[in-house]
């Protein structure tokens, strides 16, 4: 998942589900929205909401990808976040959060 950019000084995640996998067997995931600079508890996280042909999933948070000059990574409680959302004029671009997924 990619930030969307708000202003050069910030950029939230853009929320919304996705499903993985194929019709008989996929999970769906809940993805992070709101401020990047949320950490933890104040903000929503990824989550396992429901999956199809699988007797279980385990979702792995990876840290994300702060690309905001001097910005550092963060995962507290399934939610990505980075310390800086700068994406103006002076450098950084959108950052970047993902995870990984086992099911069986």
């Amino acid at each position: 998942m990619t930030g969307v950019k708000d202003s050069d000084f910030a950029q939230h995640w853009p929320g919304g589900t996705v499903m993985l996998g194929t019709p008989t067997c996929n999970v769906t995931l809940q993805r992070p929205s709101g401020s990047i600079l949320l950490i933890g508890t104040l903000g929503d996280a990824w989550a396992i909401t429901a999956r199809t042909g699988f007797g279980a999933a385990t979702l792995t948070v990876n840290q994300p990808g702060c690309n905001s000059p001097a910005a550092i990574p963060n995962v507290t409680a399934n939610r990505p976040s980075c310390s800086s959302a700068y994406v103006g004029i002076l450098g950084g671009s959108l950052s970047t959060a993902s995870v990984s997924i086992a099911a069986s």
